[in-house]
């Protein structure tokens, strides 16, 4: 397994969206400070999942992150392609939990969830994908997280 670690600029994040002006505004008006991205690949064989991506984004304030989770909810697509929303069992109070819809145009596209949650003034977050991914055992690496951090 590869691990890596990398730090988040405002900078860093708007180039990962299909809309960087609103995600720039977003995080500059809720008061963006840092983040951290660890990120875990390894070979497809029997893992349930090929990448898993552990991001931690703090903020000035407990509102900002409140309201910088909010505009996630609202902006799922712009970060993750179209998505749906899940309801599942045993994630933090509050969690959003997304399920990326592959539609077709990448014949290699695989399945991908994202669980995204506040946790004081940081907004933490475990995306998964890989060919064998479901929702899951996305649970336990979410509390995992959620505990170290």
């Amino acid at each position: 397994m590869h691990v890596s670690d990398m730090v988040l600029t405002i900078e860093t994040l708007i180039d990962e969206t299909s809309d960087p002006e609103s995600l720039d505004a977003e995080l500059r008006h809720t008061g963006f400070a840092t983040g951290t991205r660890r990120t875990f690949t390894g070979s497809r064989g029997k893992r349930v999942y090929s990448r898993v991506v552990a991001q931690g984004l703090a903020f000035d304030s407990e509102a900002g992150a409140a309201r910088y989770l909010e505009w996630l909810t609202e902006h799922a697509n712009d970060v993750m392609g179209q998505t749906h929303a899940l309801a599942f069992e045993g994630l933090p109070e509050g969690a959003l939990f997304l399920e990326h819809l592959p539609d077709g145009c990448c014949p290699r596209e695989t399945p991908a969830y994202l669980v995204a949650w506040r946790r004081r003034s940081f907004v933490l977050s475990v995306w998964a994908l890989g060919p064998k991914a479901r929702p899951g055992p996305l649970v336990p690496l979410v509390h995992a997280y959620d505990e170290e951090v």
